[in-house]
């Protein structure tokens, strides 16, 4: 079972120390999971006991997160229907026995199965929203609405009138962005001479990055389709999709169709990302439900110009002409024109690099997200309310915006109507 162990000053005063169990449905690769394992690092020097427990699949971030002196429990060797009822009994005991001051879930299902389990053992409980509303699931986004009685606050970097045009209660938003450590990318400088270890590229030929899970909702069969323009043109370009999923074998068989096989390179997981964009020309954003992201956001920050679709989202730091370039949502031959123009002009794609860099490290504050979710973890501890409990709200949209981005309205969706509610540097420089 999991138990919380204290960290940082006084680690060895745990009676003193709020006990925080963060939930996750898996440690595999992802946003969430590296937001997880950031609060933990940053963490460290909290009075905090911090414990992480996955729903199933250790993944990549189990032993980063162990490394870190973290406790970390798996609950199931695998994502399997059949272990459900296993799964919740000892999720069950971990909160009965293990002294949690405040539960935080991640993801859909740890939200789903956590909540009910913690108000049953009355201990509050949080939930990071990290997705769009398009990227919800219906059964999810009607799961939010209804157990809202039983949260004591969504966290989440999206604008409060995302969920509250859905039907949740303003009063249980907390803006927080995501946290992301941006130090290695923003110390990056482009190495076109870099070897990629596993990867036959020789030096200096062009290179663009595609980086997700495959899934179909991150887009990367539009890069394929876009490649056979891109190599009609610069026959040597190469293509690396970088991530694991179910989605690779389709994804393979794209490229075999679309005679593009030797020049895009399905990488899987890997743990160089970093030697990744020092080596790219440009970095692909094609998925078609979310706009900024965590690998996004590390791409700006290594100064790797960005070719990104238009997706229908509040905030994107992506602006074209401005922080990169945008082609229409799902257009293939637009992303393939924004990949030629920024591989063609290396001035443009510099000055874009340079103004999505310099952007991104002015918006970006690790320590104002690590302060928000301090302050809130131990309000609740201390069963305090938490309207009181300052976030981020007045960072969400800074005054003077790096990007010269502009805000979208968020139309409303039918659920809440459904539901019977009223929505009250320059690249090449290190």
């Amino acid at each position: 079972m999991v138990q919380a162990r204290g960290r940082g000053r006084d680690a060895a005063s745990d009676s003193d120390a709020p006990a925080v169990l963060m939930l996750i449905d898996h440690l595999g690769t992802g946003g969430a999971q590296e937001h997880v394992y950031q609060l933990c690092h940053h963490l460290a020097d909290a009075e905090l006991r911090l414990s992480v427990c996955a729903l199933h699949t250790a993944g990549h971030y189990a032993e980063r997160i162990r490394r870190l002196g973290v406790p970390v429990e798996v609950l199931s060797p695998a994502r399997r229907a059949g272990a459900l009822p296993g799964i919740a009994w000892r999720l069950a005991r971990a909160l009965r026995s293990g002294g949690h001051a405040v539960l935080h879930t991640f993801l859909e299902a740890s939200f789903v199965l956590g909540t009910p389990l913690a108000r049953l053992g009355r201990v509050p409980t949080l939930h990071s929203i990290t997705s769009l509303r398009a990227q919800l699931a219906p059964w999810y986004l009607r799961h939010l609405v209804r157990s809202q009685r039983w949260v004591n606050a969504y966290l989440t970097g999206i604008e409060s009138e995302e969920l509250v045009a859905s039907g949740v209660d303003p009063g249980r938003v907390k803006q927080a962005e995501t946290l992301i450590d941006l130090s290695e990318p923003l110390a990056l400088a482009h190495d076109p001479e870099r070897r990629l270890e596993g990867l036959a590229i020789p030096p200096r030929v062009p290179v663009a990055l595609s980086v997700g899970r495959l899934i179909p909702d991150k887009g990367h069969e539009y890069a394929i389709r876009a490649w056979p323009r891109v190599v009609a043109a610069l026959p040597e370009a190469r293509l690396l999709v970088v991530g694991d999923g179910g989605d690779e074998a389709r994804l393979r068989r794209l490229a075999a169709r679309c005679q593009v096989a030797e020049r895009v390179h399905f990488t899987g997981y890997r743990g160089d990302l970093m030697a990744l964009f020092a080596r790219a020309d440009c970095f692909l954003r094609t998925s078609i439900v979310e706009g900024m992201n965590t690998v996004t956001s590390q791409a700006m920050a290594a100064g790797v110009p960005i070719v990104a679709f238009s997706t229908p989202v509040p905030k994107d730091f992506v602006v074209h002409a401005r922080s990169g370039w945008v082609a229409p949502l799902a257009d293939a031959g637009g992303l393939a024109e924004g990949v030629l123009t920024l591989l063609r002009d290396s001035e443009l794609a510099a000055r874009l690099a340079h103004t999505a860099r310099d952007g991104i490290r002015a918006y970006a504050s690790g320590d104002c997200v690590i302060a928000t979710h301090e302050r809130l973890y131990r309000a609740l501890a201390r069963g305090e309310l938490l309207d009181a409990v300052p976030d981020m709200r007045e960072r969400m949209w800074p005054a003077s915006d790096p990007f010269h981005s502009q805000r979208r309205r968020v139309a409303p969706v039918s659920v809440a109507a459904e539901l019977g509610h009223s929505p009250p540097r320059e690249r090449g420089s290190a």
